[in-house]
């Protein structure tokens, strides 16, 4: 067996060593492939074309008009039942009240609730929301609503205003007006 292994050991060997000296045997065209390919270039001397000109006059300047557009960095969902509008930041605050019980329409995205209604009931007003689990939810002014800690502010036929505390990028918390319109 040891006879074997032995002979095995040579045979492996023996092909190691002459692929060593076969490839060692090789011609190395690299160099006169590179020579030719430089003196084919010192002939034909022809100047690049560049793609991309670097002119300034293709540049186009774009003013955003926060009034007649909408805020490029809100998400964009159309809604054909409602509409949910933003307006600009309103003041800095410090945070939101995060101490307090959560409620139960704070779980849903303000865009995707749906006001469906309004009812008056012991003197007050009440917003008749559907949620996207097709639920209706009676809310009045002073609750809660939406993930960006929301607070109804306002409750009219046509309209309900939540008042939406946010954080910029820089840590800072900002109120935002919003608006979630009558279904059609």
């Amino acid at each position: 067996m040891l006879a074997l292994n032995n002979m095995i050991r040579a045979i492996q060997l023996t092909l190691f060593m002459s692929c060593i000296l076969a490839l060692g045997c090789q011609k190395d065209n690299s160099t006169t492939n590179i020579k030719d390919y430089l003196s084919h270039q010192a002939i034909n001397k022809t100047p690049q074309k560049k793609l991309i000109p670097p002119t300034q006059n293709e540049l186009k300047e774009f003013e955003y008009k926060k009034i007649s557009q909408r805020d490029p960095f809100m998400p964009f969902i159309q809604n054909e039942a409602t509409e949910t509008t933003h307006s600009p930041v309103i003041n800095k605050i410090h945070s939101p009240n995060t101490h307090r019980n959560r409620e139960l329409l704070e779980t849903y995205p303000l865009n995707t609730l749906i006001m469906q209604g309004h009812i008056k009931f012991n003197n007050e007003i009440w917003a008749l929301i559907k949620s996207s689990d097709h639920i209706i939810h009676r809310v009045k002014i002073g609750n809660y609503i939406g993930i960006n800690y929301g607070k109804i502010s306002d409750i009219s036929p046509n309209k309900m205003s939540v008042i939406e505390v946010l954080q910029d990028q820089n840590g800072m918390w900002h109120e935002q007006a919003s608006f979630i319109t009558l279904a059609q």
